[in-house]
């Protein structure tokens, strides 16, 4: 299936592929600035800040029924300060 792509005056894309969707700032046809990226299944996989299509800044990752992760992004990579929680509710708060 192709991507279609929706790029609306106050920067926001709209990128369908398998139902996968990100709204939220953009640029140079990037996400960049703060925004949302949703699954296939509408969840909620990522709320935080972008830099070049990458995740960058803080941000928020769920991976349904794996992890939760809220803290800081460098370059698409977990870094810095944050809080990993588990489904069993233990979690890791700190330096990664």
């Amino acid at each position: 299936m192709e991507n279609i792509n929706f790029q609306l005056e106050q920067g926001i894309l709209l990128t369908y592929y398998n139902i996968i969707r990100y709204t939220g700032e953009i640029k140079n046809g990037l996400r960049h600035g703060t925004g949302k990226f949703y699954n296939a299944d509408g969840h909620l996989v990522y709320d935080g800040a972008w830099f070049n299509g990458l995740k960058h800044g803080i941000g928020k990752l769920d991976l349904k029924d794996q992890l939760v992760y809220v803290g800081d992004w460098y370059e698409g990579i977990r870094h810095g300060m944050g809080r990993i929680t588990w489904p069993s509710k233990n979690f890791y708060e700190g330096e990664l």
